[in-house]
C-alpha cells in the first residue's frame, strides 16, 4: 500500500539515551486506492474512527451503532469476527459500503 524510500541515516548520537543501532528516516508514498470513490470520504473515516475506537473488539461489536443507525444488513459472520487490525485497508471500503451503501457517480465528481 506504499511505496518506502530511505531518505538518509540518522546516526545514534541524535538520540538520547543513544541506541546500539543506526536508525533512517523513511518516506512513504501512499498508492493510490480507486475504489475509495466508492464512498463517501466522511462516512470512511466514521467507520475506521469506530472500529479503531475499540480495536481489541470484534468488528460486530465496534461497528454495532453505526450498523443499527444506518438500518444496514448485519455482518457477515467472517467479517463480523474480526478485529480491524486483521484487515486490509480496502476491506473498510466495503465496510462503509455495506453500512452506508456506495455513493451515486454523481456525487463522486463533486
Amino acid at each position: 500500500y506504499t511505496v518506502p524510500e530511505v531518505l538518509f541515516d540518522v546516526p545514534p548520537s541524535a538520540f538520547r539515551p543513544r541506541p546500539d543501532v543506526t536508525s533512517a528516516m523513511v518516506l512513504l508514498r501512499f498508492q493510490r486506492l480507486d475504489r475509495v470513490a466508492e464512498v463517501d470520504p466522511a462516512h470512511l473515516r466514521e467507520v475506521v474512527r469506530s472500529a479503531f475506537q475499540q480495536r481489541r473488539k470484534q468488528l460486530r461489536n465496534s461497528l454495532r451503532a453505526l450498523i443499527t443507525s444506518n438500518n444496514a444488513e448485519p455482518l457477515p459472520e467472517a467479517l463480523a469476527r474480526s478485529r480491524p487490525e486483521q484487515l486490509e485497508p480496502v476491506a473498510f471500503i466495503d465496510l462503509t459500503a455495506h453500512i452506508f451503501g456506495k455513493r451515486a457517480l454523481n456525487s463522486a465528481a463533486s
